[in-house]
């Protein structure tokens, strides 16, 4: 398989292709957290990630008032208790 990032808008001296080495790894990756995230999602898990207190969550209307400053604190240690393996999708760089 091969992946890459192509941005056409690229200056002269720049890159402007960006080629994934690894993109049979990375595919078996995704499809590994894919597969822990529906498992959440089916077992009734839909709980807040990471940015969920960012100011560009768009999805910050559905989480309660004021929850970067008191439920997400206080929630974040259960969600990821309750995500189990899907957390270390977090930890990737």
């Amino acid at each position: 398989m091969t992946a890459a990032l192509l941005f056409p808008r690229a200056v002269n001296d720049q890159e402007a292709l960006y080629p994934l080495e690894n993109a049979d790894e990375v595919a078996e990756t995704l499809a590994r957290f894919i597969a822990l995230a529906r498992a959440n999602l089916e077992n009734g898990f839909a709980v807040p990630g990471t940015d969920a207190a960012s100011d560009y969550n768009n999805l910050a209307f559905a989480l309660p008032a004021n929850a970067a400053g008191s439920y997400l604190p206080r929630k974040g240690p259960l969600v990821i208790k309750r995500l189990g393996k899907a957390v270390k999708l977090w930890e990737l760089d």
